[in-house]
């Protein structure tokens, strides 16, 4: 009995279906490794891997930027990349950011990073360009230790989700062509695949539908199933909107009376497969980029301890290339030391605990001894392990040793001052703890106990304890403290001046955590400093003194000068002038000559230091000014000297005028007598 051609093609599609079924559970679970090695590596990377959006603000940022810098990711993601980059590199950066555009890949840099507490860190960066479609939107960089964690994961996760939806709604279709190409059937399904009802599919070639460069492949195929070679073949076709969509066509040839009349099978959906199977292949590329591109060693390994990944830093430590490394164990690679079998062991632990584990061992490379610290973390597929350079920082540790203990040897042995460290209570700054204090402590300030810091200055001076209280008090608010003041010393049994200065070291919140302290006996400079200052203070005081004496003396002088020249010009001059108008023969005139040119030569070396106002008058004014102090009348004084009244006026408004009183409401005798 002739097989019916319709079971046949039932029992055909079964099997094609079984096959679709394996492969597309094959290349979910592909994507879900691949996705889940993805999402251990970003998780678990210590460098920041972060994306920037083409207006240059931050837009992503993974959990390393949290732990390295200080910040919450919170703070910065939507913020603008230049508010946390150092100004000075900023131009530097920018200028990456626009190469980006110009197609340029640029190198890997170095650049500051402001973190919380305010110091600048210094990221080793690596930045690739982000496209969609041709268009540049943004950048994805590393940067030591951190990923680009939460924007990648969602990303992909609405990726997955949209590809597992279109997987899982696939609907089948049913198809039958004439030996010409003409679709002489179409299942109603075509309608939710391509948009096309059937019946503007049947009667048409089934090429006006096949993606132009599919055609060649796509006939080539069509004959070789003709001619027996069946298969599953795949090929894109353009539903009605022009889209490209992508098919899996299980056909063979349909017969009527033993004669092959066209072809007939089933065509499914494979368009969501396509893009999962794109997704995974962009996913393990970016997988890839982001190991190849991190400073640290980066390898992964499977249940059995066989490494699975090897990236581009492993093989630059070691020497070791990637294909070596891949698919053997890490005794087959590393000698058998027990720093190899210390780290087989660890990576066991891991495995059994599903636990991460982060440990340092010291290896011999190039004959030269290295630090590395290894952390390992558990994934559905074995280890993830990153292994960092720690060398600088344990050279760095122990040289920090060695000095310690340099520096705890120098202060043990100090003996003219103290130093010493405070440690302060978080709640109670005023709370403090002794540190250390060197020992010298006993003998400059005298304490029995150095630990009970509340003793050592218990003993201060009642005249300094208020002001030194007070400087305490303001200390904690500035963080400093610089005060002297006296201690009685109780071995010494005297007064000693000390000097106390410190300086607190605040904490991450602000407060002071520690304070660090020197104390100086200053007893003999202080001393030193009053005997100086009260040398001084009696040199100042003979130094008044004497400038008291002098002005003094000066003033003396002047009054001396002022009454001999006063006197002169107003009680002898005068009566020379008297002489002269007198008739006197040759010889007294002679005389009164001499006796004039004497009394000027003795009167001269005064001169200078006479008022202008006094110089200024006449012999006769001086006269006329004289009589005026004594109280006489303008009609005394005329009679006194034999002129007119007239002439006394005249004199009266010329020494007014000369001593500056003219026009004014002044009383003549009442000012010549305050100029005495």
């Amino acid at each position: 009995m002739e097989r019916n051609p319709a079971y046949e093609e039932l029992e055909q599609r079964v099997k094609d279906l079984e096959k679709e079924g394996i492969e597309r559970k094959r290349a979910e679970e592909a994507l879900r490794e691949s996705e889940e090695r993805y999402r251990s590596f970003v998780e678990n990377a210590r460098d920041v891997i972060y994306t920037i959006s083409e207006d240059a603000t931050i837009s992503s940022l993974n959990p390393a930027f949290e732990s390295i810098t200080g910040w919450s990711r919170t703070e910065w993601i939507g913020k603008p990349l230049q508010s946390i980059v150092h100004p000075d590199d900023w131009p530097k950066e920018l200028e990456l950011l626009e190469s980006m555009l110009r197609g340029e890949t640029p190198p890997t840099h170095e650049v500051r990073v402001r973190s919380k507490s305010g110091e600048y860190l210094i990221a080793e960066s690596r930045i690739t360009p982000q496209f969609q479609e041709g268009k540049f939107v943004g950048v994805l960089g590393v940067a030591r230790d951190i990923t680009e964690r939460r924007g990648s994961e969602e990303a992909l996760r609405r990726s997955e989700e949209k590809y597992r939806d279109l997987v899982e709604n696939i609907n089948d279709i049913i198809y039958a062509i004439d030996n010409k190409g003409v679709v002489t059937y179409i299942s109603p399904a075509i309608e939710n695949f391509m948009g096309y009802s059937p019946s503007e599919i049947i009667g048409r070639p089934f090429t006006e539908f096949i993606y132009e460069e599919d055609l060649p492949r796509m006939k080539k195929r069509i004959n070789e199933v003709l001619s027996g070679n069946l298969g599953p073949s795949e090929y894109r076709v353009l539903n009605k909107s022009g889209e490209i969509r992508w098919i899996l066509a299980s056909s063979k040839p349909a017969v009527m009376k033993n004669k092959i009349i066209g072809l007939q099978g089933v065509l499914a959906d494979i368009t969501g497969r396509k893009r999962v199977e794109e997704a995974l292949r962009e996913s393990e590329a970016r997988y890839r980029e982001l190991a190849d591109s991190i400073a640290d060693v980066f390898f992964a390994m499977d249940k059995e301890l066989k490494y699975t990944y090897w990236n581009k830093a492993s093989e630059n430590l070691t020497g070791i290339s990637a294909k070596d490394a891949i698919g053997k164990s890490l005794l087959e690679i590393f000698p058998d030391t027990p720093q190899t079998r210390k780290a087989e062991k660890v990576y066991s632990d891991v495995l059994s605990t599903q636990r991460s584990q982060s440990f340092v061992n010291e290896y011999q490379l190039g004959g030269k001894d290295f630090f590395f610290e290894i952390s390992a973390y558990p994934s559905s597929r074995g280890l993830s392990v990153f292994v960092k350079d720690v060398t600088e920082r344990k050279q760095l540790e122990q040289a920090l040793l060695e000095s310690e203990g340099h520096l705890r040897s120098l202060m043990e042995s100090a003996s003219n001052f103290v130093v010493y460290r405070l440690a302060l209570d978080a709640e109670d700054p005023h709370r403090t703890s002794v540190v250390f204090v060197s020992p010298s402590i006993v003998d400059i300030v005298g304490v029995s106990d150095p630990t009970q810091f509340e003793t050592w200055f218990e003993n201060v001076h009642p005249d300094d304890a208020e002001r030194v209280v007070e400087a305490n008090l303001r200390a904690f608010k500035e963080f400093k403290f610089d005060e002297t003041m006296r201690i009685y010393h109780p071995q010494k049994k005297d007064w000693r001046w000390i000097q106390a200065i410190w300086t607190s070291v605040p904490s991450h919140e602000g407060r002071p955590k520690y304070a660090n302290g020197i104390i100086l006996d200053i007893t003999e400079r202080q001393t030193a400093e009053e005997e100086l200052e009260i040398k001084t203070r009696n040199l100042e005081e003979a130094n008044t003194a004497l400038k008291v004496l002098l002005k003094r003396r000066d003033e003396d002088k002047r009054e001396l000068e002022d009454k001999v020249l006063f006197n002169m010009k107003e009680l002898a001059l005068p009566y020379l002038e008297k002489l002269k108008a007198g008739g006197l023969d040759g010889r007294q005139t002679s005389y009164l000559s001499i006796l004039e040119s004497n009394l000027e030569e003795i009167i001269s070396p005064f001169s200078y230091s006479l008022s202008s106002r006094y110089l200024s008058l006449t012999p006769a004014e001086i006269q006329v000014a004289n009589l005026i102090k004594q109280g006489k009348t303008a009609k005394e004084i005329a009679e006194f000297l034999n002129v007119s009244t007239r002439t006394i006026g005249f004199h009266r408004a010329n020494i007014r005028e000369k001593i500056g009183i003219k026009n004014k409401k002044a009383n003549l005798r009442a000012h010549l007598l305050s100029l005495h």
